[in-house]
């Protein structure tokens, strides 16, 4: 936690503050040393999935495909991914088995395009303490929390790749069609949940977003070599989704200005997937060769 959380303050300190590359090679080897001398235990899997998300959101990502790769064979090593929660355990029980399911909803959140399984379909969402009493079992999408709305959108970012690998054009760019209009309806439930608040379902957010853009992008692929289609012409297909892109554009324009003025502290606390979206939009207005300055006027 004092890695993803630490940010020297060195006006306020009388000696020489330690530099993040420091506490990170660190933190990583204490932790070979502990996986090294003991076996895998559910602290262990949750401090590597910290580290995972902290290369990740640091540009490291070869570490932390490496390590959410470690991470996930330890989690299969001790069953993560068919632990589940059921009613007819004591509470003991039932209060380990939520942590080890949620655990892994975490790896698969980490790294989601790496795919290390979802857990079975009729495993619960992860949940919140908060929420426990009030949602149950059966939480649906207006009464879950930020961590099973995150669960979600990683699941649908998933559908994403897989349509993208349907290998029939038709099929695919139906598929992706339909999980347009999925996408956009998530997305508004859970925007409307946070009410605009910085808070617990921005990570979640910004997944949906992120597959949004990585959907359209691929049918404006799809565009350059489609001759005909059964559903739109490719025309329609090219103007819905530049669309698309400009309003989730706009969107993510509006997100960042909203960081203006934030804390160092606070930035710590932005999902990664923020830097995919907002690199996304920026390449997004890139391609259509408007003047960053014009852009709003563009895409009111």
């Amino acid at each position: 936690m004092c890695l993803i959380t630490y940010q020297p303050e060195p006006a306020q300190q009388t000696f020489e503050p330690l530099d993040t590359t420091t506490l990170y090679v660190t933190t990583k080897t204490l932790f070979a040393q502990v996986q090294a001398s003991s076996s895998p235990s559910l602290h262990l899997i949750q401090a590597s999935t910290i580290i995972a998300a902290y290369e990740y959101a640091t540009g490291k990502f070869q570490d932390a495909f490496t390590t959410i790769g470690l991470c996930a064979r330890m989690g299969y090593a001790s069953r993560l991914h068919i632990s589940s929660p059921d009613l007819g355990m004591d509470r003991s029980a039932h209060l380990k088995a939520e942590e080890e399911g949620n655990t892994w909803w975490g790896i698969v959140a980490c790294e989601s395009p790496l795919h290390h399984g979802f857990p079975p379909g009729e495993a619960p969402l992860p949940t919140e303490p908060t929420l426990q009493s009030i949602a149950g079992f059966n939480s649906t999408l207006e009464t879950t929390g930020g961590f099973a709305c995150v669960a979600q959108a990683v699941w649908l970012l998933d559908e994403v790749f897989r349509a993208i690998e349907v290998t029939d054009l038709d099929a695919r760019l139906t598929q992706l069609d339909g999980l347009t209009h999925t996408l956009l309806t998530v997305l508004a439930v859970v925007m409307d949940k946070d009410q605009g608040a910085w808070g617990s379902f921005c990570a979640a957010n910004t997944m949906i977003i992120r597959a949004i853009f990585i959907l359209h992008r691929e049918i404006l692929h799809q565009v350059a070599h489609m001759s005909a289609c059964k559903r739109k012409s490719p025309e329609q297909w090219l103007e819905s989704s530049r669309t698309a892109l400009d309003s989730i554009t706009k969107m993510v324009q509006d997100i960042a200005m909203s960081h203006n003025g934030v804390s160092v502290p606070d930035l710590d606390t932005l999902p990664p997937s923020c830097a995919f979206v907002t690199r996304a939009a920026l390449l997004h207005v890139d391609s259509t060769g408007v003047d960053g300055g014009q852009w709003d006027r563009v895409s009111n």
